[in-house]
């Protein structure tokens, strides 16, 4: 895993199986930056992405009104269909692709006839060259007028069709979260709200507002103004920067010396070099805003505002500055954990014994987790060095801007499992890209300016799977009825409902809007922010309209009937993992003899370990095993979810591979003999039954598909979705010349049970190793192998002509064929829409479709005729006694 930063680090040369891209849309934005090394950078990502195998974009990003920078997206995926100079031709598509989402929103399954008669007519005109579509249409309306009940389908087959046919591209997968509600829960926030305690801000909060009615109406001070209020809302250090960094510059300008001489309170004049406080502010704020702060001429009395700010800013607090204001709601928040409520009141009481808690933990002591943001690195390191006097040093780490990776891995990792490390604090550096679902509460030092950013703070917690309970305090500034902070706040609380709900797919809208809120915020105060509360929440309104009309073609998917079909199967199963569990530890405890070993804390957590007792050789065990048992993990995916870094047993956990990876290569098992004792068989010698057990596995074949590539494991699970491989089993009676199948219903059962080994009269016994010689009284060694050849053929043979088995394959067949020959339609009216011109640069759709002709003609005739491939074969006596030999012997 590298950073985007990192990426010139790969090989150009390398041989990628896959290539993930995550916040994907950051990377496609390079392409028309402004900035020479962002371009290369983008340019490197997109070679990376042309020669990968496979390629994994994921973005959250609208198509609506970022079209450049979702054509880069593209670029990367498909670089012969969307290229980056046909902005137009793309923007176009866009715009078409409304109008078709547009009705998709209204032509639903279980719509009124009348809308869809309605629909049917503008379908009719947008896709007049479309055949098939035309004529689902004409079925469907011919449903409509015999008013027949049985138009779902219908109408889902016309819905899936558009998708797949008239979506930006085939590939691409967008759900909202308003799809997938079932594993996205809503926002469960418990907000609490704090005010500053620092008798300094109400005079702060009134110097702010007297600059503003001032200042000159112009885009440059509206800026400022912005870089004011943003730094009046966290560690008030940031402040004092921003406004030296104001009043030295200009005097710098002023009268040109690279000595800077500024009044300071109190009358004293103090001199430093040009450029000291924009250096720290650089970081905070970026070279653009510092240039605008440092740049701008100062409006006549400006100074002496500024000087005022100054000055109150020197004085120290005596209510508390809001660090201290931090401490107190930490202090109360671990109150109830550690049962001191009675102490809640007495705040040095309580930081006395929290103290002495931390460092002298009683049973049953454990501390939540804590999450502090701020959007600035100064204040981060103050409010770390802060609460590490205060708690102790090791229950205080940091993400922040500086950090080297290990560095920011090890302190997560500390804050996540070390119980007496508490309390992570992070700059804007934390705000993507990181896990935190496991945190108990989350503290908001300061808010950032945009509500993207706070967007991605949220997101933070705000995970799939998890049922979000947290306790979320913002510190909201000054508490005055005009206050900047507050309004700010409430605008983003009750506008764009962030806590609430995800504006992630509003992202671009926000983007847009942030410009007129600032001019309107400089103009109007908290007065104007306030009064554009409604205003936005019917923006949003109009804009997921807009939104909804886009995503309507790629979301369709979804609604599919065999999708559906699928996910509830692939639910029902995962919620089966108590009957999962049992059948793994069979494998795994019972025949295999590992150890399960339950978590001391959460019982439902376990892990493996192998024994004396274990039936795979210590090298073997080395060679598959090694560091995947150490591990715990669950098969319930729920709690998997609310446990960070616990495993999840299912396919494709390291776990779980090692083992399927062993049962490949071990082949105990795939031949067998054995004796079963059945209570209500003859016991008499002589008596016994004896034959054949083969297990066949059953699957589509591939064997004509000559193409080999590293698609292949592709290629097996779309072929797996059309014809599931199956196994089949076919007991053959091998006592007589003429062998034949097992008919007999009685017979059936008793060589259908499990086999049972020590314990009870009745069980059976593995005739291997010394107890070979009894199939001598059965067979004549000498005819073995022409007697194990004959079984199998029988075998075959009555397999092949088994009429269900003939059924399940044609029907098969009829069922991918009607999938194919609809994929292969899709492909012919892509081709057909191209241009002579087009289809001359673009060969890639025309080889496609060539492939895929070719493709179906071989699954088709693999499904037809598929392969059976012989998995495990046994020789099985049933008789009413043991094997006279057995009698010593326990296995």
């Amino acid at each position: 895993m590298l950073r985007i930063e990192d990426i010139s680090k790969i090989n150009p040369k390398a041989n990628i199986g896959c290539l993930i891209l995550d916040e994907a849309h950051h990377i496609a934005a390079m392409a028309t930056s402004n900035d020479a090394d962002l371009r290369q950078r983008f340019e490197t990502c997109k070679n990376l992405a042309h020669k990968s195998d496979r390629l994994l974009l994921l973005s959250a990003t609208p198509v609506l009104n970022h079209e450049q920078d979702f054509l880069a997206m593209l670029h990367l995926l498909d670089p012969t269909t969307y290229q980056l100079d046909d902005l137009a031709g793309f923007r176009d598509r866009v715009v078409k692709r409304q109008d078709i989402g547009r009705i998709l929103l209204s032509f639903k399954e279980g719509a009124n006839p009348f809308v869809l008669k309605t629909n049917l007519k503008q379908l009719r005109n947008l896709f007049a060259q479309d055949e098939y579509l035309l004529q689902l249409a004409d079925k469907l309306e011919n449903r409509l007028q015999a008013k027949a009940a049985d138009t779902v389908k219908i109408v889902r087959e016309i819905r899936t069709h558009i998708s797949d046919t008239y979506r930006l591209h085939r590939r691409m997968l967008r759900n909202r979260r308003v799809s997938v509600e079932d594993v996205i829960f809503d926002r469960n926030i418990t907000l609490r709200t704090e005010y500053d305690l620092d008798e300094r801000s109400p005079d702060i909060h009134e110097l702010i507002e007297e600059w503003r009615d001032v200042a000159p109406d112009d885009k440059p001070y509206y800026h400022i103004f912005l870089l004011f209020f943003r730094a009046s809302g966290t560690w008030l250090g940031i402040l004092k920067q921003v406004i030296q960094a104001r009043l030295s510059n200009e005097t710098a300008l002023r009268e040109g010396f690279p000595i800077q001489t500024t009044a300071f309170p109190e009358g004293v004049i103090e001199e430093y070099p040009k450029g000291i406080f924009t250096a720290e502010l650089i970081p905070e704020f970026g070279a653009d805003s510092v240039r605008i702060l440092t740049e701008t001429p100062q409006f006549a009395g400006e100074a002496e505002i500024l000087q005022s700010l100054l000055q109150i800013l020197e004085q120290p607090s005596e209510d508390g500055d809001r660090l201290e204001l931090l401490k107190t709601v930490i202090l109360y928040q671990l109150c109830e954990p550690l049962k001191l409520q009675s102490l809640k009141f007495n705040g040095t009481k309580l930081l006395a014994e929290v103290q002495q808690r931390i460092k002298r933990p009683i049973p049953g002591d454990s501390l939540p987790k804590i999450v502090i943001f701020t959007s600035f690195v100064q204040t981060c390191t103050e409010i770390v060095r802060y609460l590490s006097d205060c708690f102790g040093e090791g229950t205080v780490v940091s993400h922040q801007v500086g950090q080297t990776r290990a560095q920011v891995e090890n302190n997560l990792n500390r804050f996540k499992k070390d119980s007496k490390c508490f309390i992570l604090v992070c700059d804007f550096s934390g705000e993507e890209g990181r896990n935190l679902q496991f945190t108990n509460y989350m503290i908001y030092f300061d808010l950032p300016w945009s509500p993207n950013r706070l967007e991605q703070r949220i997101g933070r917690i705000d995970r799939i799977g998890r049922p979000l309970k947290v306790e979320l305090t913002v510190f909201a500034g000054v508490d005055l009825p005009d206050s900047l902070h507050d309004a700010w706040y409430c605008l983003l609380k009750e506008g764009f409902n962030i806590f609430e709900q995800s504006i992630a797919s509003l992202q671009f809208y926000v983007d847009e809007k942030l410009p007129v809120l600032a001019e309107i915020f400089f103009k109007s105060g908290a007065n104007g922010l306030l009064e554009n509360i409604e205003v936005i929440q019917k923006e949003i309104e109009q804009e997921q309209v807009k939104i909804s009309e886009q995503n309507a073609l790629d979301e369709i998917d979804a609604l599919d009937e065999n999708a559906t079909q699928y996910f509830k199967a692939l639910d029902d199963y995962d919620a089966r993992y108590q009957e999962i569990e049992q059948l793994t530890e069979d494998w795994i405890c019972d025949a295999l003899r590992f150890r399960a070993i339950n978590n001391p804390n959460v019982s439902a957590l376990k892990r493996y370990k192998p024994t004396e007792k274990t039936l795979i050789p210590a090298d073997d065990l080395n060679r598959n095993f090694a560091r995947v048992l150490e591990e715990f993990g669950t098969f319930n995916r729920s709690l998997a979810n609310q446990q960070p870094g616990v495993k999840l047993y299912r396919i494709g956990e390291k776990f779980v591979e090692a083992l399927s990876s062993y049962i490949h290569w071990d082949d105990r098992g795939k031949a067998f003999a054995m004796w079963r004792v059945a209570e209500t068989w003859d016991s008499a010698e002589g008596e016994e039954w004896y034959g054949f057990r083969f297990n066949y596995i059953i699957e589509t074949d591939l064997t004509k598909y000559t193409e080999k590539s590293t698609k292949s494991k592709i290629l097996k699970r779309r072929v797996d979705g059309l014809f599931p491989p199956i196994v089949e089993s076919v007991f053959i009676d091998a006592r007589y010349e003429q062998m034949c199948a097992v008919e007999d219903e009685t017979l059936l059962n008793i060589l259908q049970l499990p086999y049972k080994g020590k314990g009870g009269k009745h069980r059976d016994y593995n005739l291997a190793k010394s107890h070979l010689s009894i199939l001598d009284n059965f067979i004549e060694s000498s005819n073995w192998p022409k007697f194990c050849h004959q079984a199998r053929r029988t075998s075959l043979e009555l397999l092949s002509q088994r009429l269900e088995f003939m059924t399940l394959c044609e029907n098969s067949v009829i069922r991918a064929e009607q999938k194919l020959g609809k994929r292969l339609d899709q492909l012919r009216l892509r081709f057909n829409r191209l241009t002579d011109q087009e289809r001359i640069s673009h060969p890639l759709l025309e080889q496609e479709l060539n492939n895929e002709t070719a493709l179906s003609q071989v699954i088709i005739e693999g499904i037809r005729h598929p392969s059976i491939r012989l998995d495990s074969v046994g020789f099985i006596i049933v008789s009413g006694r043991p094997p006279v030999q057995s009698e010593e012997d326990d296995l």
